[in-house]
């Protein structure tokens, strides 16, 4: 199994994607995700570099079930995880059904992310791939 994240827009303050979780028998499931934008790949303050990755499924008390990408270099304790709001993350991804500016401050938010979640890691049994890429041939999108 692979999930594709495809990095649509990074403003300088968050990038969102579409995604999809695909096995030899095609697109089992599609979402959105929510980032930090892309600084250099600094902790705490940029979303991970474009590439190919490895995750495993992981609980625990903060986070409940979840995702954990275990192969970035540079970085540590990568999770996808649920939550709405940039501000949610300092590096992991975020993943909703949808896309929607939730406390009305001017940026995209993700809506349904708790059930989004739950339902992307039932499909998983243990662990998955992960491939990130641009929509356009530039490493990371601004405007």
């Amino acid at each position: 199994m692979t999930i594709y994240i495809t990095r649509l827009k990074d403003d300088g303050k968050q990038t969102i994607s579409e995604c999809s979780l695909t096995s030899g028998l095609g697109t089992l499931f599609q979402f959105r995700a929510l980032e930090l934008s892309y600084k250099n790949n600094q902790r705490n303050i940029s979303c991970i570099p474009n590439g190919r990755y490895k995750a495993r499924i992981r609980t625990s008390k903060k986070y409940g079930l979840h995702l954990h990408i275990y192969n970035v270099d540079g970085r540590s304790c990568i999770l996808i995880h649920s939550g709405n709001f940039q501000t949610q993350t300092k590096g992991c991804i975020l993943v909703g059904s949808g896309f929607k500016d939730i406390n009305n401050d001017g940026s995209v938010d993700v809506i349904n992310s708790k059930s989004t979640l739950k339902k992307l890691v039932s499909f998983i049994d243990e662990e998955v791939d992960i491939i990130i890429t641009p929509a356009i041939c530039k490493s990371h999108i601004t405007n």
